[in-house]
């Protein structure tokens, strides 16, 4: 093989230049075929198959990754960080006219970092190497191992050379070639010592590199372990070293500088930071407590002896897709996510796992009961059951018709990234209150591309659950969005409310409402916590999205630019207090439905750029789910969408006037006996900030305003479509108020902006409440006499209604204008 000589700065020191950073590794301590291969970020292809042959126990000949003791590895001399597993090559070509064998590592990604480093671990085992050079009479090269690296696909170039130095074939030991200058730059014994190698690259994304070995079959081998590679992220400059106590640099790093943790670091009591890369050292302990982060450009690295502890509530974000979690078998990395608080042993949680590779069995999970993850594809939906009684009628209610989309979790199932699981705790030892999970192993990151499925049959929607695989929260607008062309732009989250029942439709003799969160991509989200808002997808958390079914596309992305930094986002399991900035300025009302005896129930009414007073699909306007099973509702509709109830309605901005009439719904099964309550539970933007909202009861025709308290009423069981209407402007300032009863109350305008109200004889003033035109109640004044006058200095020349309760009770209402 002709050698293509490079100018290539070698590096004999095995110490690590700060400004480096390691992109990816190969340990071979785990299958490249394994479903969890959680210690390695590389994967390798060989050619031939790997084969072992020890016919000949003298002259075995392998080519395979294995322990030393598996293939006569009896002296070679390493330390503990290279594990137990290496990938070791003898006499795999006993025929000098057979074709070498190849070890591949392909599409290493190296976007975002130059000063390309390749890191080897190599040692020979035999007592008496019988390397063969090249033969002087033939010259033919007899043994070797050549190394060549290609960029972005293009021609491979070789940088690495291993062969014996003697030219007459006599056996002798192999040296290497490091500057690919034909001249001896160190000789491989049988301990493992690491070679590091400069790869000149130019703005290259892919890097390739193969290892051809040809030894012929009189005795020769090599052991090869721990392959890295190195770079330096671009854009990172200085560095930032915590010891402990203090920043090298006095300020702390910033997303544009590399940190270093040496002594440990407890984000409560030091702060949150960021960086370009992180190396947590040997011996350090990060720790990232509850609604505190950290956030990091490119790579983490959990070094040798160092721990990452997560706690609940806390966020690690990793912005580039390309940024690697690198976790040595030394190192330990935990998160920990607490519960909501758990009435019974029964009561589910929605899972995801932050952590690549966990079964069941090594997770979390593997102490409790009830598990299961959902089968979209057995998901069909064609039938409405009655009541649980296994009676049925054409049409959706959001519950498989044969009750085979759950699927028991088994041990040995692995939790995918990006995918959900539901638990319960255990009956044994059950209390009441939240319980920790430690999810421990490396953390995911970067691209992850989650399969979705659905039945052809089904006529009801493609429900598919999925999970937030990182460790903090993640943006359900931002992942919409970028898988827009494969699902409807909502997420459900279970939020267990309820206790089972067994009028409660589904496959088991009691069963629980599907109480759940909603959030979409274009209005917002709806909760069933008076008290909260939640925007984002939190930490090891699943939901339920939509398929579309006119897209044959089966697979959704999630990516690092979906991960959110800000602590408020991750702060609750299910819920959140924050919301996103960049919806602030929209006008959104939630009106929410409570009960003297605790329940709840929510809706959203949001007028944003993008809506229509039409349906506009999930992602402005979003169903409520049919089976849910709740006591009472309430929900909103759409003209041509006539039986449905909406838990958010996107509507057009320009709806939102004095005019503007929502209709708003009533459904309950409770027959008597309940106080229910409608109040305003938040809402933003200009519009509610100076407006009042009303509430009209047609069916008893009264009109409340909701902007200054709560409105109380009962009612029979049923569903009540028409009973209540939301509105902007009061019924009593309509060009409609008359003046009848005229003589009962006289109002004379006074000037310094005074007005003196006259009872007719025998009558006195005892109340009078000021209102602008908008329903806003300015003042309320008390009076005693026939003839009261009232001073209103703070308002401006303008019309005003105002109200006027007379000593007869009487209530009457009066345009008027201030001078």
């Amino acid at each position: 093989m002709s050698k293509i000589t490079l100018l290539i700065a070698i590096l004999f020191c095995v110490t690590l230049s700060y400004s480096q950073t390691k992109i990816a590794k190969l340990t071979f301590e785990n299958d490249p075929t394994s479903t969890s291969p959680e210690i390695t970020d590389m994967s390798y292809t060989v050619s031939p198959a790997e084969f072992t042959d020890f016919s000949n126990s003298t002259k075995p000949r392998y080519f395979i990754r294995s322990k030393d003791a598996d293939v006569m590895h009896t002296n070679l001399v390493r330390n503990t960080d290279l594990g137990e597993y290496s990938f070791g090559v003898r006499d795999n070509n006993q025929n000098s006219n057979v074709t070498p064998s190849f070890l591949n590592l392909e599409s290493v990604d190296i976007s975002g970092y130059d000063n390309i480093q390749f890191k080897i671990y190599l040692a020979i085992d035999t007592d008496a190497p019988r390397w063969d050079a090249s033969n002087s009479a033939g010259g033919t090269t007899r043994d070797y191992v050549d190394f060549e690296y290609g960029l972005d696909g293009g021609t491979p170039t070789q940088f690495l050379y291993i062969r014996s130095d003697d030219t007459n074939n006599n056996n002798t030991e192999p040296w290497i070639d490091l500057d690919l200058d034909g001249v001896q730059d160190a000789e491989l014994t049988n301990t493992f010592t690491q070679y590091t190698i400069d790869i000149p690259t130019s703005s290259s994304n892919i890097l390739d590199i193969s290892i051809e070995f040809n030894l012929d079959g009189l005795g020769e081998d090599i052991v090869i372990d721990n392959i890295e590679i190195w770079g330096t992220p671009i854009g990172c400059s200085g560095s930032a070293i915590w010891d402990g106590n203090l920043w090298s640099n006095g300020s702390g790093p910033d997303i544009n500088t590399p940190a270093r943790i040496e002594g440990d670091y407890n984000t409560d009591v030091d702060g949150d930071f960021s960086a370009c890369y992180l190396i947590v050292s040997s011996g350090a302990t990060l720790t990232i407590t509850e609604n505190h982060f950290v956030e990091v450009s490119g790579l983490v690295d959990i070094s040798t002896g160092s721990n990452l502890i997560i706690e609940n509530k806390g966020t690690l974000v990793q912005h580039e897709d390309s940024a690697n979690f690198i976790l040595v078998p030394t190192a330990t990395s935990k998160f920990i996510k607490t519960t909501e608080y758990l009435n019974n042993w029964y009561d589910y949680t929605y899972w995801s796992s932050p952590v690549h590779g966990l079964t069941i069995n090594t997770s979390p999970f593997a102490d409790t009961f009830r598990r299961y993850w959902f089968n979209g594809s057995n998901y069909v939906d064609n039938q409405i059951e009655i009541l649980n009684t296994n009676t049925y009628t054409p049409g959706q209610d959001d519950i498989d018709d044969n009750g085979d989309d759950w699927q028991v979790a088994g041990n040995a199932m692995t939790i995918a990234p990006g995918t959900g699981i539901v638990a319960s705790r255990k009956a044994a030892g059950f209390s009441p209150g939240t319980y920790d999970y430690e999810f421990s192993g490396r953390l995911n990151t970067g691209v992850i591309d989650v399969n979705v499925s659905y039945n052809a049959t089904n006529n009801g929607l493609y429900w598919n659950l999925l999970g937030n695989p990182y460790p903090g929260a993640l943006d359900f607008d931002a992942f919409a969005t970028h898988n827009s062309d494969v699902i409807e732009g909502a997420a459900y989250l279970w939020s267990q409310a309820t206790p089972p029942s067994s009028n409660a439709s589904g496959s088991d003799a009691k069963n629980f409402a599907q109480d759940y969160i909603i959030i979409n991509s274009g209005s917002g989200s709806v909760n069933n916590n008076p008290d909260t808002l939640l925007d984002y997808i939190p930490s090891a958390q699943s939901f339920f999205v939509v398929m579309k079914k006119t897209v044959p596309i089966n697979t959704v992305t999630f990516n690092n630019s979906m991960r959110v930094t800000n602590p408020a986002s991750n702060a609750q399991f299910f819920k959140s207090s924050n919301s996103k900035q960049a919806s602030a300025k929209a006008n959104k009302l939630w009106i929410n439905l409570t009960t003297n005896s605790g329940g709840f129930n929510q809706v959203l009414l949001a007028y944003v750029d993008g809506a229509t007073d039409k349906f506009d699909g999930l992602a402005y306007d979003a169903p409520r789910n049919l089976s849910s099973g709740l006591p009472f509702i309430i929900y909103t509709s759409i003209d041509e969408k006539l039986g449905e109830k909406y838990a958010i309605q996107g509507k057009s901005v320009s709806s939102l006037n004095a005019s503007e009439i929502v209709p708003l719904g009533f459904s309950t099964s409770i027959s008597s006996g309940r106080l229910y309550t409608l109040s305003i539970g938040h809402f933003q933007g200009e519009f509610f900030n100076t407006n009042s909202v009303f509430l009209k009861d047609n069916l008893l025709g009264l009109e409340h305003n909701l902007s200054d308290s709560e409105y109380a009423f009962t009612s029979e069981s049923g569903d009540f479509s028409d009973r209540f209407e939301i509105v902007y402007t009061s019924k009593v300032l309509s060009d409609d108020i008359s003046n009848a009863n005229e003589e009962l109350l006289k109002i004379y305008n006074l000037q310094d902006k005074k007005l003196m109200f006259k009872a007719a004889k025998g009558l006195s003033v005892q109340e009078v409440v000021l209102y602008d035109v908008l329903g806003r109640k300015l003042y309320e004044v008390k009076g005693q006499n026939n003839t009261e006058t009232f001073s209103f200095n703070n308002l401006s020349q303008t019309a005003y209604v105002a109200k006027v309760r007379l000593s007869n009770n009487q209530l009457l209402t009066r345009k008027i204008v201030l001078n």
